[in-house]
């Protein structure tokens, strides 16, 4: 079962999305369709999706066909950062989606800490964003 949970962040000028419990391909879906909604909303490019209190049932080979029906509800170029989950092999299968992503426009940061969060939210764009 899936507790997903998508976050307007408007001080970061960022869709965050909090992956939680079981995640599949129906599930993933809904979340996906989702964030794209509401980052376009907003004129926003900045995702951050967060995948620590997650159980993937995605197999490596679907990470790839998800980067790709992630990137058919975006209309540009996205910021995305994601935070790795703790397991070995659902992190293997996040950073397979998230190097189809770089390879689909997409600029993608691995985050392995909250440090390393703050570190995006705060960065540059954030402040661009938000003048």
């Amino acid at each position: 079962m899936s507790f997903n949970q998508v976050t307007i962040l408007p001080e970061y000028a960022c869709v965050e999305a909090i992956i939680d419990g079981y995640e599949d391909w129906d599930s993933a879906t809904d979340v996906i369709v989702e964030m794209g909604e509401q980052v376009e909303a907003r004129a926003w490019n900045r995702i951050l999706i967060d995948f620590r209190r997650v159980n993937l049932r995605i197999s490596r080979s679907e990470a790839q066909d998800i980067a790709g029906f992630f990137n058919s509800f975006v209309t540009y170029a996205m910021n995305i950062a994601v935070w790795l989950p703790a397991s070995d092999r659902d992190a293997e299968v996040i950073s397979i989606f998230a190097r189809k992503m770089g390879e689909l426009g997409h600029s993608m940061t691995l985050l392995r800490d909250a440090s390393d969060r703050d570190a995006w939210l705060d960065g540059p764009l954030s402040k661009a964003a938000n003048g």
